[in-house]
């Protein structure tokens, strides 16, 4: 697969600076959001993309091998996903996605930690922490539907974006590893729908 042309070295400069966003990325309804973003900065940058063999050697094989959504891959498919998928480096504070963007691909965190947050009368709650190997819109991408809310970079982070494309190659390519990949999504969006039960429960016992 042939690199793009602005694909850049792992390392990200430090004096390299975000271009702002314009028109609907500057998001209003984010202004009347600050308190529940712990007063962070929220701009949506130009994501820098990475080479996903040179972040293969950086991190290591057995480093993303314990990542959740990486779980009894072979080296090789991992591998695959790293360096078909799109890399982007995210700096703390700067947006992966949000709220009503279109939702043609999902993410894996390969390193730092994401927050998501759900708006609410005008307010973003914040909901959940994503870490190293969590999948953040995978459930958009099956269900066809706009991100429901805004994902911002709690610190400086990697992620591996993977496209619908991508997943149905990677399904008619690696048919196998493709049934793995999709065992551990679904494991962990099956946890999740655990806490969410045991949540709604703790609530309605208490009566709120």
């Amino acid at each position: 697969m042939a690199a793009p042309p602005d694909r850049m070295p792992v390392s990200v400069p430090a004096d390299s600076t975000p271009r702002a966003t314009h028109n609907r990325h500057h998001w209003p309804i984010l202004q009347e959001w600050t308190a529940g973003l712990n007063d962070h900065a929220i701009e949506k940058a130009a994501m820098r993309q990475l080479d996903g063999e040179l972040l293969l050697d950086e991190l290591g094989v057995d480093y993303l091998k314990d990542a959740a959504a990486f779980g009894a891959l072979p080296d090789d498919a991992i591998a695959y996903l790293l360096k078909n998928g799109r890399i982007h480096a995210l700096r703390k504070g700067e947006t992966l996605v949000e709220a009503g963007d279109p939702s043609g691909s999902f993410y894996i965190v390969l390193k730092g930690a994401l927050a998501y947050y759900q708006g609410s009368k005008n307010h973003g709650e914040h909901i959940y922490d994503f870490h190293c190997g969590e999948a953040i819109g995978f459930v958009s991408m099956i269900a066809l539907t706009p991100w429901p809310g805004t994902t911002i970079a709690a610190s400086d982070s990697y992620v591996l974006e993977v496209t619908s494309n991508l997943f149905y190659t990677l399904h008619c390519e690696r048919p196998l590893d493709f049934g793995v990949l999709l065992i551990n999504l679904s494991r962990e969006l099956a946890r999740r729908i655990l806490e969410l039960i045991q949540m709604v429960a703790e609530l309605k016992s208490t009566g709120r």
